[in-house]
């Protein structure tokens, strides 16, 4: 380039399309390739920042914000021929059956004994994975276990819909996060309080608060990702009961699970292996364990 000149990626060109995605995904999915840019960073923030590290054939860009977040997202839709962002997709609504759900769904999973096995009882709950090494200190300690559907959410419904986490706890140190990022695709790595979140992955959230913290992530979904999900197709998991409660009246579904395996040494308060893969399915309503399990 001569003379200082400068080009502003347009329509059809590889460079927009380059610095489309980052606005709209990587920026998401990959914060640490944008040190120096929020989600609030202009089209041409992200351009100059491509250009400089040499990527998507970008040019300098011409002063000023460049085509707007929204507008980016309007031509996105419209390339996908889906201009209300709805589309039809056929899930397991409960076991045994289909259904076709209209919309994208999101579903939302505590971690202690729900992403996660009791510590110590791999060799008890079938399709755990246990990581020798990595603490998880929730009650009580040890190495941290994750739980079949921890380890195989792609096994389940879920994995044709956005996924978040509401945790009460801290989920452990930075290794424990990063395993438990592992098993959920597209959330990202940074994690949000519950009075500011900025991303599908909350933790430090009351218990009781679970629902407003639920209902934070859908409107972070609606305005940082432009998905916009329906109260009927956000679906809550949690091994306890109390839980499950405050999400009907958002409209919300929620559904209590570990239910074959309590912990007796928590007084039946927890699960003890965690989610496992025939518990979740997408069902309207809010669905406990049956009394006989404790």
């Amino acid at each position: 380039m001569m003379g200082g000149a400068c080009e502003t990626a347009q329509v059809g060109d590889e460079c927009f399309k380059e610095v489309s995605w980052a606005m709209l995904s990587g920026i998401h999915e990959h914060p640490e390739w944008y040190e120096h840019l929020t989600t609030w960073s202009s089209f041409t923030d992200f351009q100059r920042s491509l250009h400089e590290k040499g990527r998507g054939g970008c040019s300098q860009p011409c002063p000023g914000p460049g085509i707007s977040k929204a507008q980016l997202k309007e031509l996105q839709r419209a390339e996908a021929g889906d201009p209300n962002g709805l589309q039809e997709m056929e899930l397991t609504t409960e076991p045994g059956s289909s259904g076709v759900m209209k919309g994208p769904c999101l579903c939302l999973f505590d971690v202690d004994r729900t992403l996660t096995s009791k510590q110590g009882f791999a060799d008890k709950c079938p399709g755990s994975e246990v990581h020798k090494g990595v603490e998880d200190p929730a009650f009580g300690g040890g190495d941290l276990v994750i739980s079949p559907v921890g380890a195989n959410m792609e096994e389940t419904p879920c994995n044709k819909c956005k996924l978040g986490v509401i945790s009460q706890g801290q989920v452990g140190g930075a290794d424990e996060k990063k395993i438990v990022m592992s098993g959920l695709q597209d959330v990202g790595t940074i994690w949000s309080k519950p009075d500011h979140v900025v991303s599908p992955l909350v933790h430090g959230c009351p218990d009781s608060e679970k629902p407003k913290c639920a209902q934070s992530i859908v409107k972070w979904y609606a305005t940082e990702v432009d998905v916009h999900i329906l109260p009927k197709n956000v679906f809550f998991f949690d091994d306890q009961d109390g839980n499950v409660d405050g999400f009907a009246q958002l409209g919300y579904n929620a559904k209590q699970i570990s239910c074959t395996s309590r912990d007796e040494g928590m007084r039946n308060s927890v699960g003890i292996c965690g989610a496992q893969l025939n518990e979740i399915f997408l069902k309207q309503g809010i669905q406990r364990c049956e009394p006989d399990f404790y």
